[in-house]
């Protein structure tokens, strides 16, 4: 199952290109987040999926607000419907939402999806960037509880999770409260992704660039496979941000090595199959031997 996840910048001028891009790595899966309402046409053309959206944020603009929007897209046959598209309310006021014009939090895209006969939930979130850790973790927290407890869980976005020293140095302008100075946020989302049984299969690899960040995620259960996973470096060209490109088995059809308890067995019984070669050998040669000499 090929999934892509990425953030397509709200202001991508080659929005065209960029799902050329996409749709050149054939994936079962999309995940967009900051995706321009002015540009749902442009799906309308690509009819091998299905495409569902949800409000995110909005952007304010002289005297009305832009919507930004998550959009998934899911290759046909994949079925697919939406079950939820709320946020929990989070008061955030602070400099840099003033400085962005951002009205963030407004919308999720949670679907129950099934491919080959499996239900899979699937998320697509775009969490709030001028929020603080604690409210980023707070949001986080609230969408966990939509997890299905058989554990097959999809969960795709930009957590806009910072965890760097440098940010807390600008707390003042995201309106830090004291434990936000003194928290690890990218260890908080660790220890909730390990809670979960989520998998980050991009940890440690970068996502932003231009803070060396990764902000962008594809997190999967635990127990299923990772075939390839890539971070595709030339979509900057569009965007702030990479796509994210993985291949995943989740039927884990993978040939698994055996223990090192089998190698002994194995390595046993082959020298029991050579004792037993080497005996027909020698009594073969004798046969000829015998042969021979009559």
């Amino acid at each position: 199952m090929k999934i892509i996840n990425w953030n397509l910048y709200y202001e991508n001028k080659n929005l065209e290109k960029s799902l050329s891009l996409i749709l050149s790595k054939n994936p079962d899966i999309i995940c967009l987040q900051e995706f321009n309402y002015k540009k749902f046409s442009l799906l309308k053309k690509y009819k091998r999926y299905r495409f569902f959206h949800a409000k995110s944020f909005s952007i304010l603009k002289k005297s009305f607000e832009e919507p930004g929007y998550l959009v998934v897209g899911l290759k046909k046959p994949i079925d697919g419907k939406i079950k939820v598209t709320s946020t929990p309310k989070l008061y955030v006021n602070n400099w840099v939402k003033w400085f962005m014009g951002w009205n963030e939090g407004l919308g999720s895209l949670i679907m129950n999806i099934k491919i080959e006969n499996k239900e899979i939930r699937l998320f697509n979130l775009h969490l709030s960037c001028a929020a603080t850790p604690s409210q980023r973790l707070t949001e986080m927290k609230f969408f966990m509880k939509y997890l299905r407890p058989d554990g097959n869980n999809i969960v795709c976005g930009d957590f806009n999770v910072s965890g760097k020293h440098y940010h807390k140095l600008f707390g003042w302008l995201f309106g830090f409260k004291l434990k936000d100075y003194f928290s690890n946020e990218r260890k908080s989302f660790n220890h909730l992704f390990k809670k979960y049984e989520l998998k980050n299969i991009f940890k440690n690899k970068i996502t932003y660039p231009f803070l060396n960040l990764q902000l962008d995620h594809i997190l999967i259960p635990k127990k299923w496979g990772v075939l390839k996973k890539i971070v595709i470096k030339k979509s900057i060209s569009y965007s702030d941000h990479f796509m994210l490109f993985s291949d995943i088995d989740y039927e884990l059809r993978k040939k698994t090595l055996p223990k090192v308890n089998d190698f002994e067995k194995v390595k046993q019984g082959l020298k029991e199959v050579n004792k037993k070669v080497n005996m027909n050998v020698k009594k073969l040669i004798s046969g000829s031997k015998k042969l021979l000499e009559k």
